[in-house]
């Protein structure tokens, strides 16, 4: 990673004191002839990011947890907008974050990364000191007591801490809906929605230096080919990739990665031979 990058403030307030960048989904929107539909397509349609892949939690591994006492880590904020501006609730480190496994699962079937409460993910130690390892203070995390079953080492509630508007909207296709939420002969409370999920493109300036990120507009987790392929070369399960911005048939295997996963592995291995 190259440390000297800064990345843009993640606070609501922050980001509506700062000019949007002239290629993000905030200036598209000033466009927007609100409460009318707007519809952007690229010069390219279609075309997805090569460099970073939206990670999710894998079913075939589970999911063999559930939560107990489960606490309130996102707000309810409603209206038009909301969920994209809002910023995640962090945990409470001082409240017991408990989890239960189902009883037949064994301790070397675990996996190293589940899905979670609201904005949070669940993974491993070693996951979490890898993703520290390659990207130093990128996630805040909140350890996690397991009730019936005591793993070999502790899992996390961990939340990505770089939140970015990394959408190019002029290599990406955006949709803006927008949705009368009121009864017939109601105020009107109009919804908006922004939909991109026919392929995006991120801005290699606004994501240089980064292996991890939370795109504020696609609401997912992002993670580099490094981190992938070190992740991978490491043994860790759990982990399910897809294309950006592409939530049906956008599920991508190692072996599409290979000739990236194979020169990391590569460079790996040379360093543990040293």
């Amino acid at each position: 990673m190259e440390k000297e990058t800064e990345f843009p403030a993640t606070t609501k307030a922050e980001r509506a004191a700062s000019m949007p960048g002239p290629r993000t989904v905030s200036a598209l929107l000033e466009k927007v002839d609100f409460p009318n539909n707007y519809v952007h397509e690229p010069d390219v349609p279609g075309e997805s990011d090569a460099n970073y892949f939206a990670v999710s939690f894998n079913y075939d591994y589970g999911p063999p947890l559930e939560q107990i006492d489960q606490p309130e880590f996102t707000d309810r904020t409603a209206g038009a907008n909301a969920t994209r501006l809002r910023d995640a609730v962090p945990a409470d480190p001082n409240r017991s974050h408990i989890i239960v496994f189902e009883k037949q699962v064994k301790k070397a079937d675990l996996s190293d990364f589940y899905g979670w409460s609201g904005d949070f993910w669940l993974i491993s130690d070693r996951l979490r000191r890898l993703i520290e390892d390659l990207d130093p203070g990128s996630i805040e995390c909140v350890e996690a007591v397991g009730h019936n079953l005591t793993p070999n080492q502790p899992y996390w509630a961990c939340l990505s801490k770089r939140n970015l508007e990394a959408v190019d909207t002029t290599k990406s296709g955006v949709r803006v809906t927008h949705e009368n939420l009121a009864a017939d002969g109601e105020k009107p409370i109009i919804s908006q929605r922004i939909i991109i999920n026919r392929g995006a493109i991120f801005d290699s300036e606004v994501t240089k230096g980064a292996h991890n990120f939370w795109d504020i507009d696609l609401q997912r987790w992002f993670w580099s080919r490094e981190l992938i392929a070190r992740a991978h070369h490491a043994g860790i399960i759990g982990p399910y990739f897809s294309r950006a911005g592409r939530p049906t048939g956008g599920g991508v295997t190692y072996s599409e990665l290979d000739k990236n996963l194979l020169r990391i592995r590569s460079a790996l291995n040379n360093g543990a031979d040293r």
